[in-house]
């Protein structure tokens, strides 16, 4: 059965490497140039690659390419033997590593100030330690594009966030540390007065039959009732 293969928009199970991204940045650049500002097709962009190049390309539209050719190594030529970057190629880099890249960002940037409108407003109480682990790798990759200012208002939002998370994450562990302590003691303790009233019954048995109480006997209670050590005989 052939193997499906990623179409268009279309997100890979890895990431693989592309030809394109053996040439350098300056083309991904321009790529993303000629498509946004101007814009140009697929085809048209692969006519404009195999032109000869010109660092002013872009003041002779059409007139010179924007891929140096001749500056790049023997082993990235033999990756294009056409010295040209066919418009099959072109589409698969741009949705790889623009499109689906930038959706990716857009996705990030919601949800990142969502999250800061949350902490800006001290509304923690319901961000466990790993959501906040979370929201905090959301907020950073928005940061980066954030004045100084803000950035120092969102991660000192964050910090105390965080910190107040673990706060709440320790009370929960004590509170469950504590329910479990006395539920071990509530079943302890139901088996000691099982324990204690079998042992009753068979004194009470003995006692029946005129017979003395001993040490051993109350060592028994002691030990096996309450967890005491046993009593020296006389």
């Amino acid at each position: 059965m052939a193997k499906h293969r990623p179409k268009v928009g279309e997100a890979r199970l890895k990431r693989q490497r592309l030809t394109i991204d053996a040439l350098p940045p300056s083309v991904g650049e321009a790529i993303k140039d000629l498509r946004a500002d101007y814009p140009m097709t697929w085809p048209e962009i692969e006519r404009l690659s195999a032109l000869p190049y010109n660092k002013g390309w872009k003041g002779h539209l059409g007139s010179f390419g924007f891929v140096d050719w001749g500056s790049l190594d023997a082993e990235v030529l033999k990756l294009f033997p056409k010295r040209r970057l066919p418009a099959s190629t072109l589409l698969r880099w741009y949705d790889l590593r623009y499109e689906q890249v930038r959706e990716e960002f857009l996705k990030i940037s919601a949800k990142a100030k969502e999250i800061v409108k949350v902490l800006a407003a001290g509304g923690t109480e319901h961000l466990d330690e790993a959501a906040l682990k979370g929201a905090s790798n959301v907020i950073f990759a928005m940061l980066e594009s954030q004045p100084p200012e803000r950035r120092a208002k969102y991660l000192l939002a964050l910090t105390q966030a965080t910190q107040e998370a673990r706060k709440n994450t320790v009370r929960e562990q004590l509170a469950a540390t504590e329910q479990q302590r006395v539920d071990e003691w509530t079943k302890t303790s139901a088996l000691q007065r099982e324990r204690f009233q079998k042992d009753m019954e068979k004194l009470s048995v003995k006692v029946g039959k005129g017979k003395q109480i001993t040490v051993d006997d109350i060592n028994r209670l002691r030990e096996r009732v309450f967890g005491l050590p046993p009593v020296s005989h006389a």
